[in-house]
């Protein structure tokens, strides 16, 4: 009986874990920095949509994040959603990780406050996640092709053309959901020095704890 009573106790404690992970409220207020209109065609899907990141509020932390799913919609401004879980970003780019990295590191800080960027930046996203031709990526040929302000397809290709020299220091955050679009964003990595600060910080505690011992 006490061993029915554990087992279903454990039960009990895991589906009320598992609920948790997979109710997560996720809220998108609206466009960060403004939008632009953009046609896209990419394997599997065509169509038009207002382009940039958007303002989402996930447990009490609010930040911009980016579409990175254009075969499904976001939920409508201001609606609690509960159908996202996190997923880690390396597994959701797989080969792309690298690149979606460096796409942020060296440009998400152009986009503050400038629709046409901000639509720019999510169109270099979108590329990256779905171009499947060979070579450099062209965001006006291949398999992933995007039509916009002549401004915005002029300055996601220059972002595209210099991922080479980024150096990728942000960690990727994506959340997912079978229903609605899946998203993206970034988590500045702290500064070298922060780390050595903790590093020297935690020695002195320790040797402080040796020495009263």
């Amino acid at each position: 009986m006490k061993e029915l009573f554990f087992k279903s106790a454990v039960s009990l404690c895991l589906a009320i874990s598992a609920f948790k992970v997979d109710a997560l409220p996720v809220t998108f207020t609206g466009f960060a920095n403004g939008y632009q209109q953009v046609t896209f065609s990419v394997p599997g899907a065509s169509g038009a949509a207002a382009t940039g990141g958007f303002f989402t509020n996930n447990e009490g932390q609010t930040f911009i994040s980016y579409c990175v799913d254009l075969f499904q919609y976001l939920p409508a401004w201001g609606q609690i959603n509960q159908t996202y879980t996190p997923i880690n970003a390396a597994t959701f780019f797989a080969d792309r990780f690298d690149d979606v990295g460096r796409l942020f590191s060296g440009f998400s800080s152009a986009v503050s406050g400038n629709a046409l960027n901000s639509a720019a930046f999510q169109i270099a996203l979108w590329e990256i996640r779905y171009e499947a031709t060979q070579g450099a990526y062209d965001v006006s040929s291949g398999t992933a092709v995007f039509t916009a302000n002549a401004a915005v397809i002029e300055q996601a290709q220059f972002w595209l053309s210099q991922l080479g020299n980024m150096n990728n220091h942000v960690s990727l955050n994506v959340l997912t959901s079978g229903v609605n679009q899946d998203v993206v964003w970034e988590t500045p990595e702290p500064p070298v020095w922060t780390l050595m600060l903790v590093s020297v910080l935690g020695l002195i505690g320790w040797s402080k704890r040796r020495t009263r011992g």
